[in-house]
């Protein structure tokens, strides 16, 4: 079960930290009530300059202790899970102006790219989604609803507030069955990017220790 917490932020010896990041984020707005506050710059919430980190993945219920590694690639950000000198698996996002998006996770890719951040926006928002889910089984066509909310983030032995999004997706069925709904979640924290994410007890990719 996740271990989430959308909360006010109290006061007391984070403020001041917490506050150095939401003055980039939140335009000089504590992140009191971070429900519907406007975000307009994605900087703080940017992976490309995370340096290497110590992660679990889970993988049917199978845990693998890996070391996440960030590079680019064409305009894309790549988060490599590293075991034993050998790349185990990735995952794909495309970061700009506009936003962070999913292409790649788990061994499936969206096409369109999954949009998770919008810029501008304001925390708490929806936006949908249309296109097709590819993996081993072939092309799926797709819908999916993104939220947005504010959240306190356990990451391997700290709490830090970010951003939860879900994306609420559904496979579309053939011969006009019910659709199948899936939850993919991802947990943001300003500094560190997507520090957790989840596709349900197939794949998880989580902080082991923390994040620095």
């Amino acid at each position: 079960m996740s271990r989430l917490h959308p909360r006010r932020l109290v006061t007391g010896r984070l403020v001041p930290a917490v506050l150095a990041v939401c003055l980039s984020i939140y335009g000089c707005q504590p992140p009191a009530a971070v429900d519907g506050t406007k975000v307009s710059d994605f900087a703080a919430f940017s992976t490309a300059a995370v340096p290497p980190q110590n992660a679990t993945l889970k993988v049917a219920g199978v845990r693998i202790d890996t070391v996440m590694k960030t590079r680019r690639d064409d305009g894309r950000i790549i988060l490599d899970l590293v075991s034993n000198s050998e790349v185990i698996d990735h995952e794909t996002y495309h970061e700009d102006n506009g936003g962070l998006s999913l292409e790649y996770a788990a061994g499936e890719t969206f096409s369109p790219v999954i949009p998770l951040v919008r810029l501008p926006m304001r925390v708490g928002e929806t936006w949908k989604w249309n296109g097709v889910l590819k993996n081993d089984g072939g092309d799926q066509p797709a819908t999916a609803e993104i939220r947005t909310e504010a959240a306190k983030i356990d990451t391997g032995g700290d709490l830090n507030h970010g951003l939860e999004v879900v994306v609420l997706l559904d496979l579309k069925q053939p011969n006009g069955s019910e659709n199948v709904r899936r939850k993919l979640h991802f947990w943001l924290v300003e500094g560190h990017g997507v520090v957790r994410r989840s596709f349900g007890d197939e794949s998880q990719r989580e902080p082991a220790g923390g994040i620095r």
